[in-house]
């Protein structure tokens, strides 16, 4: 307990006059927890020896806030270093102390005042007159209590600036709020004055705000533009684009502090309005449907038309834009220019876009979507029937370096194919039907490929209603230029449907089908005899004629269809043949079914020979294809022979140079082929399931199964393999070629 004073009438002594010595100290041992009733220093023979068996001490540290920096305590002993009896003076918040860093100190105290001696002038001289300047330079272990204490005072209360705001980016006028966060203002100690002095960096000078913590009103300054008084919360709005510095500028009594934050505040315009661009026109590059299209290979010149710049009311920019990046997905890098050109190798569908940066660092990304069509030299044509349509179809593109279908093109063409005269006539109709809206034929026109704006003919059996004569079924056939995406009537002539067809240049060849008269009981007679060719030079139909010396052999199969008749000598599955050709050089090729019924057998093989001249001067047979029996399927031309291919992964090859058939590939119903099928379609592994083929016109072969749009595979005779492509486009097949 702290004795109680009572002077002066007592003696002097150390109970009530403690004794104390300048400048002892000693360093805190242990952390003192708030509560313990000891405090244990480090040792210091010197210095301990100094202090009384009893007294008072403070615990001093810059860790903690201003208000408990300090901590004084009575102790009743002090031995080995420890001071024990601690009673907690009044004034004084009991909180925790680190060692080390906290300094024991000997108390100079108002309770020390000798009330016997005259020694105010020596308490002066030793402890020193009250400074009123708290800026004084000072030292803290030199001069008097008071010199080292002011001191003290300054190094802990000389502010430290700091500011944060809630927004740095944004358009103009641009209001943004700055927080005070400055620390150690010294704001409790009597008559410390603090101002702030913002700096917000506009062309509008400095905007200074301050408030005086003293006795007195708080002042504000009358320059100020900022309502705000406190120093706290700043509210500033930009109404000039730019970008600005802020500082903020801490004064007290102890000192002062300047906290700055370089190109703190991004205050923008608005971004450019989207851009619009221009495409030089040339040759091939030009705008189709609504799409710009250019053939792989080719430059194409791109101009900014118009960047969106921001002008003022009198058509002056107001934040010019300087860079321009350009994002293309071609094969060419792109400088900083408003014109710049796009080079793609690789044909498809490009979306492109540009970025435009002013210098006030706004922009502005302008995508321009489905913008560039670019076409590669050669490809598949895949046309299918428009939506549940049968006499409307539209066509599909894919190129043989992505392997992927572009979206159908937007143009139709409307085709007259009607098969009435075979619904409901016979036991197969299903079949009859897809035999005949299959009865098709597809070649290019001269020797320009689609790439490059050539066009192809698409040939088609008319059919007719079931009461009108087959002598008015026709061949139609339609000019398709797939570059143009246009469609034009080309040649129409009468023939009846399930003929062949075949390409030689500039002339197509057209025999086979029903004969024009009824055919007698018992008997299904092709129109063998007859043959027509299309000159597509002069657009002019010529005709030719076979005779029975023209089929040599077993090749007289070809004047018949396989049949199967009642008892009144009618056919029940139709007067017709399955047939499936294919070109090679100068040789035409022909597969044929031997037997008709729900499915038919594909194995007879025929090819044509030269006579007087004639591109096709008559067939003769050739040996059964090999291998599984074929029920559907399709013949196509590679460069080591022709390929049969059919919904099971079983490949027939007939080697032309030996006169042979081969089988190959991964085999029926093999694991390989099963994962180039759609299997989550019901009877996807059905051999009967029907396809288009065509070839890059080399090695590959590239089939579209009918059955789902996602059995789509290529076949590549090198390794005899099948890849799975992406989906064709959906819809009902119709014709596939390539040129």
């Amino acid at each position: 307990m702290i004795p109680e004073i009572n002077y002066p009438v007592s003696l002097d002594n150390d109970t009530n006059l403690y004794s104390v010595k300048d400048s002892v100290y000693l360093k805190l041992a242990r952390d003192y927890m708030a509560g313990d009733q000891e405090i244990q220093v480090e040792f210091d023979q010197d210095k301990t020896s100094l202090f009384p068996p009893n007294g008072i001490i403070t615990l001093v540290e810059q860790c903690s806030e201003p208000d408990l920096r300090a901590l004084s305590f009575y102790y009743t002993s002090f031995a080995n270093n420890i001071f024990s009896g601690l009673t907690k003076l009044d004034g004084f918040v009991d909180s925790d102390k680190p060692s080390i860093v906290t300094t024991v100190v000997m108390n100079v105290m108002a309770e020390h005042h000798n009330s016997i001696k005259e020694s105010i002038k020596a308490i002066q001289q030793y402890a020193g007159k009250r400074i009123d300047d708290r800026k004084a330079a000072c030292v803290p272990t030199q001069g008097t209590i008071e010199a080292r204490t002011n001191c003290a005072t300054r190094l802990a209360f000389e502010p430290k600036a700091w500011f944060t705001v809630d927004k740095r980016l944004g358009l103009a006028p641009l209001t943004c709020t700055f927080t005070n966060q400055s620390i150690r203002l010294g704001d409790q100690i009597p008559k410390n004055e603090i101002k702030f002095f913002w700096d917000f960096g506009d062309a509008t000078g400095s905007n200074i705000v301050y408030k005086e913590y003293t006795d007195e009103v708080p002042v504000q300054d009358v320059n100020s533009i900022i309502e705000d008084t406190d120093g706290g919360t700043i509210v500033k709005t930009y109404t000039t684009p730019g970008i600005y510095s802020v500082s903020l500028r801490v004064v007290n009594d102890f000192g002062e502090d300047t906290y700055l934050i370089r190109d703190l505040i991004n205050a923008r315009y608005p971004a450019p309005n989207e851009s619009t661009l221009s495409v030089l026109t040339t040759g091939l590059q030009q705008p189709i449907n609504g799409i710009f299209k250019s053939p792989v290979g080719l430059q194409i010149v791109i101009t900014v038309e118009n960047n969106g710049e921001l002008t003022d009311e009198s058509g002056k920019i107001l934040d010019p834009i300087i860079t321009y990046t350009w994002f293309l997905s071609d094969d060419i890098d792109h400088a900083n220019s408003s014109t710049t050109s796009a080079l793609y190798s690789v044909g498809g569908v490009y979306d492109i876009s540009l970025r435009c940066d002013t210098e006030n660092q706004s922009f502005r990304i302008t995508n321009f979507d489905s913008y560039f069509n670019i076409v590669e030299r050669t490809n598949i044509w895949l046309f299918t029937f428009f939506g549940d349509s049968t006499n409307v179809i539209q066509s599909s593109e894919m190129g043989f370096t992505t392997e992927v279908f572009k979206t159908k093109q937007n143009s139709f063409c409307s085709i007259n194919v009607n098969p009435l005269f075979l619904e409901g006539q016979y036991l197969n109709t299903a079949q009859l039907v897809r035999e005949f809206k299959r009865n098709t034929f597809a070649k290019s026109i001269g020797n320009v490929v689609s790439g490059l704006s050539g066009s192809c003919l698409l040939y088609y059996a008319t059919g007719r209603n079931a009461t009108q004569p087959i002598s008015i079924e026709e061949i139609i056939s339609v000019e398709y230029n797939g570059y143009l995406e246009t469609y034009n009537s080309f040649k129409t002539f009468t023939r009846p449907w399930n003929w062949v067809a075949f390409d030689f240049g500039d002339l197509s060849y057209f025999m086979l089908g029903n004969l024009t008269t009824n055919q007698s009981p018992g008997l299904s007679i092709t129109n063998w005899e007859s043959i027509q060719i299309h000159n597509t030079l002069t657009n002019t139909i010529l005709a030719a004629s076979f005779t029975s010396e023209d089929f040599l052999g077993q090749a007289t199969e070809l004047q018949e269809n396989a049949a199967e008749f009642n008892s009144s000598g009618e056919s029940e599955y139709g007067y017709f043949s399955t047939y499936r050709t294919a070109n090679r050089d100068q040789t035409a090729y022909i597969l044929k079914n031997d037997f008709v019924g729900e499915n038919f057998r594909i194995i007879l093989f025929y090819e044509s020979f030269q006579s007087q001249g004639n591109d096709i001067g008559g067939f003769k047979k050739l040996g059964d294809m090999l291998g599984s029996v074929k029920l559907e399927g399709q013949l196509v031309n590679l460069t080591s022979g022709l390929f049969f291919f059919n919904n099971s992964g079983s490949v027939s090859q007939y080697d032309t140079n030996l006169d042979v058939w081969r089988t190959g590939g991964p085999g029926i119903n093999s694991v390989q082929f099963k994962q180039m099928q759609d299997t989550s379609v019901v009877d996807y592994d059905d051999e009967t399931n029907t396809l288009l083929a065509s070839t890059d016109g080399d090695r590959n072969a590239y089939l579209s199964f009918d059955y789902s749009s996602n059995a789509y595979t290529k076949f590549n005779e090198l390794d005899l393999t099948f890849t799975k492509l992406n989906s064709r486009p959906d819809g009902n097949q119709w014709i596939m070629t390539t040129y």
